[in-house]
């Protein structure tokens, strides 16, 4: 399949003909409850995450990775938080659960200049946050030696901590990606060159960081 197109099909519907080495998956609630309009309740949403996930695999390569963004949203009083993001990822074999990040969103909890690493600590029933799971096709005893731009910091600074990254309202799209957790995600689990699949691209943010970075895209 040639690089650096679109390909206007429902990812479920797809057939399994892209050999990508990463995908990234937006898999907010509210989101995909734009996308999918048989997507009624949170059985429906849990169902069609797994499916996404499951498809996801098939349309990687022997050594594809995958990062699943979702949330643990507030019931509608918002009192507690219903942990849908965590059950997403429960049972995702064949995929291997690599590394958990914390995104969280609140402006106040950015790192400070002398120390960008290390973040301010979140309270988790009050700061807005989605958690980020990074799924990987073949489990690695360890990801130490790989060339990724932070590997030297990788854990626990980069990875399994948190990331505050506010996010950005666009026009006419529910939950964008900020391109600054796009662009951490594909330099630390891509290399230049590798193709990098989002089903979800929205307004192209993937491509434009992409195309930056030196990765080929596909925008299913």
């Amino acid at each position: 399949m040639d690089t650096n197109k679109i390909i206007m099909e429902n990812i479920l519907d797809a057939p399994p003909n892209v050999s990508a080495n990463l995908v990234i998956l937006n898999l907010s609630y509210n989101f995909l409850k734009s996308v999918f309009t048989e997507m009624v309740d949170v059985a429906a949403y849990l169902r069609i995450s797994k499916s996404i996930i499951k498809k996801s695999h098939a349309m990687t390569g022997d050594d594809g990775m995958c990062c699943a963004i979702a949330i643990d949203e507030k019931d509608s009083k918002g009192n507690t938080l219903n942990p849908l993001g965590t059950m997403v990822i429960q049972d995702v074999d064949p995929w291997h659960v690599s590394d958990e990040i914390i995104w969280s969103k609140n402006p106040q909890n950015l790192a400070s200049d002398t120390d960008p690493l290390k973040p301010q600590k979140i309270d988790f029933e009050e700061d807005p946050f989605s958690q980020i799971w990074v799924l990987e096709k073949q489990k690695k005893e360890t990801t130490s030696d790989l060339p990724f731009m932070y590997s030297s910091t990788k854990n626990p600074d980069i990875t399994d901590s948190v990331w505050s990254i506010p996010p950005k309202s666009q026009p006419g799209y529910r939950d964008p990606l900020p391109s600054e957790l796009l662009t951490r995600l594909i330099s630390t689990y891509s290399r230049p060159g590798d193709l990098v699949l989002d089903p979800f691209a929205g307004h192209g943010m993937t491509a434009l960081v992409c195309r930056s970075l030196g990765s080929l895209w596909v925008i299913a």
